[in-house]
């Protein structure tokens, strides 16, 4: 997978990254389109997705909950903005822990692009620092998504041995 360290744009971050797949792009859509399959790889390694809401329409709400292994309930909840099948997610979130008011949003963009039989699957993610404090999680997104994109080829490996 390749990867491009964040770097700041006028206090937000931008990260980008890429990871190909060895399934028809309609398969890895799916893994992104249905809670079932969000639950599955939507969260760093050792965290796991305790609650998982996805209306997958435009303007439709996404929120995902992360466990962090202490216990503490990470929210990522937003607004599907784009929604283009099989090429593109566009989604806005925001992140708390528990209860607690936004420390950072997000900005996101899922291009899946055909290469033969496999996948290429690009993300773009623009992240807009709330609350200074919090500038440690900012900087944890990156390992992160590499974290959640290795889950999501196990589930993806998994949703293909089914439909064979």
């Amino acid at each position: 997978m390749a990867s491009h360290p964040a770097t700041d744009h006028s206090n937000g971050r931008e990260l980008t990254l890429s990871r190909l797949f060895d399934a028809p792009r309609t398969l890895v859509f799916e893994a992104w389109s249905r809670a079932e399959h969000l639950r599955r790889w939507f969260c760093p390694s050792g965290f796991t997705v305790t609650d998982c809401t996805c209306a997958f329409r435009v303007g439709g709400r996404f929120e995902v909950c992360m466990r962090s292994p202490d216990g503490d309930d990470h929210w990522s909840r937003g607004r599907y903005a784009e929604i283009v099948r099989p090429e593109r997610i566009a989604f806005t979130s925001t992140i708390s822990v528990g209860d607690g008011n936004p420390l950072y949003g997000t900005d996101t963009r899922v291009d899946f692009i055909a290469a033969g039989d496999e996948t290429r699957l690009e993300v773009r993610q623009i992240l807009t620092l709330f609350e200074p404090s919090a500038a440690w999680m900012v900087d944890a997104v990156e390992p992160g998504w590499r974290d959640g994109l290795v889950r999501l080829d196990a589930v993806i490996t998994r949703m293909k041995e089914r439909t064979v």
